[in-house]
C-alpha cells in the first residue's frame, strides 16, 4: 500500500528530513506512487547527503527515465559512474538507455565492459543477447546466452537462449535447450509452458499435448494451460476438449482467446447459437484478434445468417495482416456470395 507508505515516510521526514535513509525511503515512496519530479528532487537532496555513495544519482536516474527525460538520466548515471567507475546498476542502466536510444554500438562496447569487470556474473552476457536479439542479429545473440547458460544453468538462462534460438529458426535447438533444463528441473512451469508452446507452433501436437496435460497437473488453475490444452484436444478430435474449454472459460470468462476457444468447439459440435453468441463476445473483447473474427463469421454462415456473415468476411479480409485461416476465409466467402 504505497499511498500509506508514503504519509508514513513523509511523516518521519518532517522529523528526520537530512536522514540519508527517511530520504532513500521518500523518494522510492514517491517514485512508486507516481511522484516523479518530487522523487528526482528527493533522489538529487539524498545524492547531497552521501556524495560518497553511486545510488542516490542512479535512482534519479530511474526517476528520469520514468518522466522519458532521457538526457537526464543519462547525465545522472554518468554522475554515478564517476563516483564509481564499477558500480553495476548503473552500467545496466547505461546500457539500455543506449539500445533504447538505438545507440547499439555504445551499448554493445557497455555490455561486454561488464562482461569484463563481472566474468562471474551473467548480466554482461544477457545484456549482449538482448542487443543482438533486438536487432535480429540472431548468431551473436544465441552465443551471448549460451555463455550465460553455461555460467549460470537455471529457467532464465535456459528461456532466453531457447528464445533466441527459436527466433532464429533452430527449432530442434530451441526444444533441446528446454528439455535439457527440465530434466534437471522437471517443476519449472515457466519453461515447461515455453516448451508446450514451442511444441504446439511446430504442430507436434501429441508431444504438446502431453506437456500441457504435464502442466495441468502442476497447474490446475490455470485458464491458459487449460485453454490450449483444449484447443489441442479439439484439433485431435479428443472428446476431452469441450469439458478443457468449459473449465478454462469458468476460472477466466473474460479472456477473448478462452472465449474463443470455447464459442468456436460449441460450434463445431452443433451447439451453433450458444457458440455464435461466445463468439460475439469474444470479438468484442478483442476486435484486432483476426482469427477470432473468423471464426465469428463462420459461426454466423453456420446459424444461417449469410449477408452478416458475408460482411464480417469481406471486412476481415480487406485487412493486409496475415492470420492462419486467410484461405479458409476465401473459400467462405465464395460460398456465401453463391
Amino acid at each position: 500500500d504505497n499511498a500509506k507508505a508514503l504519509t508514513v515516510v513523509k511523516k518521519l521526514a518532517t522529523v528526520k528530513p537530512d536522514d540519508p535513509q527517511v530520504v532513500r525511503a521518500l523518494g522510492v515512496a514517491q517514485a512508486n506512487g507516481g511522484e516523479t519530479a518530487n522523487a528526482i528532487a528527493t533522489f538529487k537532496k539524498l545524492a547531497a547527503l552521501a556524495p560518497k555513495s553511486p545510488e542516490p544519482w542512479y535512482l534519479a536516474a530511474m526517476a528520469q527515465g520514468a518522466a522519458k527525460d532521457a538526457k537526464a538520466a543519462a547525465e545522472s548515471l554518468d554522475k554515478a559512474l564517476a563516483i564509481q567507475s564499477n558500480y553495476l546498476p548503473a552500467l545496466v542502466a547505461k546500457v539500455q538507455l543506449q539500445q533504447q536510444a538505438q545507440k547499439f554500438d555504445e551499448a554493445l562496447a557497455g555490455a561486454r565492459n561488464i562482461q569484463a569487470l563481472y566474468p562471474d556474473q551473467v548480466t554482461g552476457y544477457l545484456l549482449e543477447g538482448e542487443l543482438g536479439l533486438r536487432q535480429k542479429d540472431y548468431a551473436p545473440a544465441i552465443a551471448a546466452y549460451q555463455t550465460a547458460y553455461a555460467k549460470t544453468p537455471n529457467g532464465e538462462t535456459a528461456l532466453r537462449l531457447a528464445n533466441a534460438q527459436w527466433q532464429a529458426g533452430e527449432r530442434d535447438p530451441a526444444l533441446a535447450t528446454l528439455r535439457q533444463w527440465l530434466t534437471s528441473e522437471p517443476k519449472d512451469a515457466r519453461a515447461r509452458l515455453a516448451l508446450a508452446v514451442y511444441l504446439q507452433e511446430a504442430q507436434r501436437r501429441p508431444e504438446a499435448i502431453a506437456e500441457y496435460e504435464q502442466l495441468a497437473k502442476q497447474a490446475p488453475e490455470n485458464a491458459a494451460v487449460l485453454n490450449n490444452l483444449a484447443w489441442l484436444y479439439f484439433e485431435v478430435n479428443d472428446q476431452r476438449a469441450l469439458p478443457y474449454a468449459e473449465r478454462a472459460h469458468d476460472r477466466a470468462p473474460d479472456r477473448a482467446d478462452v472465449i474463443d476457444t470455447l464459442g468456436w468447439i460449441l460450434v463445431q459440435r452443433g451447439e451453433t447459437l450458444r457458440g455464435l453468441e461466445l463468439l460475439q463476445k469474444a470479438a468484442a473483447q478483442d476486435p484486432k484478434q483476426l482469427s477470432i473474427r473468423y471464426h465469428l463469421a463462420a459461426a454466423y454462415a453456420k446459424a444461417g445468417r449469410k449477408d452478416t456473415a458475408r460482411q464480417e468476411l469481406e471486412t476481415l479480409l480487406s485487412n493486409p495482416d496475415a492470420f492462419p485461416e486467410r484461405e479458409d476465409a476465401r473459400k467462405l466467402l465464395e460460398s456465401v456470395r453463391n
